[in-house]
């Protein structure tokens, strides 16, 4: 049971978005995503027949030939989305114990960064709001680049550089197979963060069910 604790000198990286909080659930998602097939119009992108607001990353990628007017493209509907994030940061539901645990490993001085295909605006609003602003790294969504977002293993190397870390000696926490993927690649131990029945059932197919959180409390219980 040892293999599942977080020891003082190791590093945690943390997905943010379903790992975190829950940052959509009491927002109206579906309007960004109509916000975006207009303005993407502009630019030649059909975005009609999706329903997933950061698919349109992949779209302007698929659709658009030419790198400047793409890079425009990117860039307009990043803001958009970002725009989103900082807005549903501020009604997204945190992870329970979330705060509690945030604040017990800075205060202690365990070395913790954020991996998300989120921006790190809506990183910081949700940190200023539920985790006293604690000032740790955060390594964004790269607007004008979506080949870096997860399971691109861009933000997750960044972020165990920033704490000067290494992979053998970093845990990532995340809650989709994206993220488990990213880690195998990286060469970090994963644990899943399962704070629904739904989340620990993908998850579990997975994992074995000690590596499985329910919530930031049970982190706590990983920290020696």
């Amino acid at each position: 049971m040892d293999h599942f604790k977080l020891k003082k000198e190791e590093v945690l990286i943390l997905d943010f978005d379903g790992t975190m909080c829950r940052l959509f659930k009491n927002y109206d998602l579906a309007s960004v995503v109509k916000s975006l097939q207009i303005a993407m119009r502009a630019f030649g992108v059909d975005f009609s027949l999706s329903s997933d607001a950061f698919d349109v990353f992949a779209e302007v990628v698929r659709q658009v030939e030419d790198p400047c007017r793409r890079e425009e493209a990117l860039s307009f509907a990043d803001n958009i989305l970002t725009k989103a994030e900082i807005e549903a940061a501020e009604t997204g539901d945190p992870v329970p114990g979330v705060e509690a645990a945030m604040s017990f490993l800075y205060r202690n001085h365990y070395r913790v960064g954020i991996s998300t295909n989120n921006s790190e605006a809506c990183v910081r609003v949700f940190l200023g709001k539920y985790c006293q602003a604690i000032p740790i790294p955060v390594i964004g969504r790269h607007g004008t680049k979506p080949e870096l977002m997860k399971p691109n293993t861009w933000s997750l190397k960044r972020a165990i550089g920033e704490l000067a870390g290494d992979p053998g000696s970093t845990i990532f926490i995340g809650d989709t197979e994206r993220d488990y993927q990213c880690a195998l690649k990286v060469g970090c131990r994963f644990w899943g963060m399962a704070p629904t029945e739904k989340k620990r059932e993908k998850l579990s197919a997975l994992l074995s069910e000690e590596r499985l959180l329910t919530d930031y409390y049970d982190l706590l219980q990983h920290i020696q």
